[in-house]
């Protein structure tokens, strides 16, 4: 091997992280609005769209199922969930997902999450915009909101829900 030298020095090898292989995002739609989460515990705590990343041999459905569980406390079937939009970020894909909740205490909605203890809210889409902008909601899922692929294809879940 030219060009290519090795010193004496004991080099300490990193432990590399495990890779997580995606991460499921869910736009939970209904006449009220749009629900979101946020952790209290973090600071600066922002509101987000329900989520979260893989577990075990979990499929990308199965994964926003039971995030938006966990919480929200809102239980939806996978075939619910309509395929919104994927794009890839840092080490992983991530996929959001959209569904329409006619009854949102009808399916579960409670103020805090079952599981993670995360705080909900539905904002209503009228709304929605000046929310975005208020500075209160995580910036990555304010670009997904704003993505016009996103936009058209929710646009087209709704259709087939209403």
């Amino acid at each position: 091997m030219s060009g290519v030298h090795f010193s004496n020095r004991k080099y300490r090898l990193k432990k590399q992280r495990k890779q997580k292989s995606y991460a499921s995002l869910v736009l939970a739609c209904s006449p009220d609005g749009i629900v979101l989460v946020r952790e209290r515990a973090k600071i600066p705590s922002f509101w987000k769209l329900p989520g979260g990343h893989s577990k075990g041999d979990e499929v990308p459905k199965e994964t926003a199922a039971r995030e938006l569980c966990e919480e929200t406390g809102l239980n939806v079937k996978n075939n619910r969930l309509s395929e919104l939009f994927c794009f890839w970020r840092r080490n992983h894909d991530v996929y959001v997902f959209g569904t329409y909740v006619p009854k949102l205490l009808a399916h579960g909605l409670l103020p805090f999450g079952p599981v993670t203890g995360e705080e909900t809210r539905v904002e209503s889409a009228s709304s929605l915009n000046a929310f975005l902008e208020s500075g209160s909601f995580l910036p990555p899922h304010r670009r997904i909101l704003r993505n016009p692929g996103v936009l058209e294809n929710v646009s087209a879940m709704l259709e087939e829900y209403i």
